[in-house]
């Protein structure tokens, strides 16, 4: 291509130049205009030259003490990202690794773990790393986490952002705002799937350097070359200082927030938060019920939901106990900062595992009837959930079920078969033979009996589908009809992306803080009888066309419907997809029976539909002799059920994807517009 003189470039241009081989960029000092020169040089101060072995590499004594003062003065960044590896380099210390780690979503579908975001935030003057963080970006819903970790970050600190593999996939432009907002970065919106990107920037400062490689269309690749960046920065000032850093009172938190990042305005310069239980409104209550915060690395999101223990009624004089997973340095600070009593576990199970977190979760409900010792109830709460206003209230409201009946074996704070806008009732409570989830209370009796039966380490199996399997042997968990608690996940071991889009996004959370529960009917000669009155007063409804298609239930509180459907057993599922799809309950849920009755909410209706010949509860229908009377679907049903449900899970599962295309001309190449979006 023959030389030219001018031309319409963004600030983004010259790094084009990244897509053409694996290159070393450095820049110095701060960001600075940049010209394209007419035949071959840069005439810009960012050195760029190709990758070699440095350690071929001369040095005179006059280098090594301008290299040593360099380091006294600057900090060294160096980035590296390929389709497998995410890496961080301060000062040639390697800080930050992940490679080829495969994370498995079900049975027959797996994704690329380290494909995603990878954020590291650095402390100004002395490089420490103050958070680290992964957002699986490639799947949906991470891009959450990635936003709501960029707004928590305090002006002045250094960010160092790493975009490996698809990390684009599921990036909106909300994402994009969020980005050019708070990091200032430009590149990123042009960025196309499979193409790796890297940018290193101050809060509320400078773009020191941000970076890309371009696929090689001609090459037909998926991915894009590796990218190496590395940019040398002076260093700030030893801290912020802070007006209330001075404040004696304040020094254990004014230490906490130079050493770590992601904490929002608890650490705010000008007015930090003050999260307090000081301030709790009171709660009566009849026992102490403690709480087991179960944490490992994502104290940031513990304080979210301290903030929310604190606000609550009860929540001033409710014990609550740290179990952290792993020997964490940070938590040990945070649960200083907070005057809070922390227990570390020395999880033997490998991080990411599933078997990890089974480990700790029985570690958490041991340790904490050891700690409590007076105590005979615990609540369990993973630091991803959040809570309603009235959720320490509705634990002891409930907390008298676990005294007088054996055959509840939990209360759960969680309902998987409730979904917006159909789960309406907050006062309503439901018996199912489901899993303990997402904040639930068990008992000591119940401690001394399943924990000597918990998941061997040898099985790789999810502690809850173990526990229902293996455990529960015919017993209850009483459950909500609007849950107390809501799943704040972006995608992870447990609950992958898709999950969290398409299931716990939908799901309703309580705003009363007065709401009261009804839990008369809930001891188990009791609940029997009041489903046999349910069932037998309630309307029958004998499904002739299909449920998608006609409405049979009304959209207003009416009262009490019944309806009778094929199944066999709990691998019978065709019918109970077909019919659960189109009423607003969990279309998957087969486990949230009792006895394979399935209750729920319909827009204030209590809707009941029974599984035949299974459940015992059919008997009921044996004076009924239209052949119509139990639902069975057949493979068209299914199918439709299917089409109705798509457009759910096409809004749950939209990508933003962008695709590479040979460009148009020279200025959409270089600007890194020739993209298009599907």
């Amino acid at each position: 291509m023959g030389p030219f003189k001018s031309f319409n470039l963004r600030k983004s241009t010259i790094f084009l130049l990244v897509s053409s081989s694996e290159i070393d960029l450095t820049l110095k000092f701060e960001p600075r205009n940049m010209y394209l020169g007419l035949k071959k040089q840069l005439n810009f101060p960012i050195n760029l030259t190709r990758k070699n072995d440095r350690s071929l590499d001369d040095l005179s004594i006059e280098q090594f003490y301008k290299e040593k003062d360099l380091a006294s003065k600057y900090l060294t960044l160096e980035l590296y990202a390929d389709k497998h590896t995410a890496m961080v380099h301060v000062n040639d210390k390697k800080v930050y690794y992940m490679y080829n780690q495969t994370l498995k979503i079900d049975n027959t579908h797996s994704t690329q773990r380290q494909q995603g975001v990878h954020m590291l935030v650095l402390h100004p003057h002395t490089g420490r790393v103050m958070n680290e963080m992964h957002h699986m970006t490639r799947t949906p819903i991470a891009y959450r986490g990635l936003v709501a970790a960029l707004k928590t970050l305090g002006k002045g600190r250094l960010i160092l952002l790493v975009g490996v593999g698809s990390w684009r996939d599921y990036m909106p432009d909300e994402a994009d705002e969020i980005l050019a907002d708070i990091v200032g970065g430009i590149m990123s919106p042009n960025v196309a799937m499979g193409e790796m990107w890297a940018c290193v920037a101050t809060v509320g400062g400078p773009v020191w350097a941000e970076a890309t490689t371009t696929i090689k269309l001609e090459k037909g690749e998926i991915y894009s070359p590796p990218l190496t960046m590395t940019a040398v920065i002076p260093k700030s000032v030893e801290d912020r200082g802070c007006h209330w850093y001075s404040e004696p009172a304040m020094a254990k938190r004014a230490h906490f927030c130079e050493l770590y990042e992601g904490y929002g305005d608890f650490c705010d310069c000008d007015n930090p938060a003050v999260i307090s239980p000081d301030k709790a409104p009171p709660l009566p209550m009849n026992e102490t019920i403690p709480i087991i915060s179960i944490t490992s690395r994502r104290q940031y999101k513990l304080l979210g939901q301290l903030r929310q223990l604190f606000q609550m009624a009860g929540g001033g004089t409710t014990p609550i106990l740290l179990s952290v997973d792993g020997l964490q340095e940070e938590a040990k600070d945070f649960a200083e900062v907070m005057n809070l009593t922390a227990i570390f576990h020395r999880n033997p199970a490998k991080a990411g595992t599933n078997v990890r977190i089974n480990e700790h979760i029985k570690f958490s409900i041991l340790h904490g009837f050891l700690h409590f010792k007076d105590a005979d109830k615990i609540i369990i709460l993973e630091d991803d959930l959040v809570l309603s206003p009235d959720f320490i209230s509705y634990f002891h409201q409930t907390a008298p079920l676990l005294d007088a009946d054996d055959s509840i074996f939990a209360i759960n704070a969680f309902n998987y078969n409730s979904f917006v806008p159909y789960a309406v009732d907050a006062s309503r409570l439901y018996r199912a033979q489901t899993f303990p989830a997402y904040g639930w209370m068990v008992n000591r009796k119940w401690a001394q009996e399943i924990l000597p039966r918990w998941a061997p380490k040898t099985h790789a199996v999810d502690w809850d589908w173990w526990l229902r399997g293996f455990c529960l042997d015919g017993r209850s968990i009483v459950a909500p009809e609007v849950a107390r608690t809501f799943h704040q996940g972006y995608g992870g071991v447990h609950v992958t992306g898709w999950e969290q889009a398409l299931f716990f996004d939908r799901r309703p959370l309580n705003k009363d803080p007065q709401a009261t529960v009804n839990i008369s009917y809930l001891a188990e000669a009791n609940y029997e009888a009041y489903l046999h009155e349910e069932i037998t007063r309630g309307t029958l409804l004998i499904i002739k066309e299909h449920p998608c298609i006609k409405e049979y239930i009304p959209k207003r509180k009416v009262g009490t419907f019944v309806i009778y459907f094929s199944m066999d057993d709990y691998s019978d599922e065709d019918t109970f997809f077909a019919l659960h799809g189109c009423l607003g309950a969990y279309e998957r849920g087969r486990m949230e029976n009792y006895k394979f009755l399935y209750s729920f909410g319909y827009y204030g209706n209590h809707v009941y539909t029974i599984g035949c010949p299974v459940s015992p509860y059919c008997v009921l229908a044996n004076n009924n002799t239209d052949p119509d009377l139990i639902y069975t679907a057949n493979a068209t049903d299914y199918r439709q059920t299917q089409v109705y449900l798509e457009p759910t899970q096409s809004l749950a599962y939209k990508t933003y994807r962008r695709r590479r295309v040979p460009p148009e001309s020279l200025s959409e190449e270089i600007n890194m517009d020739n993209y298009i979006q599907f």
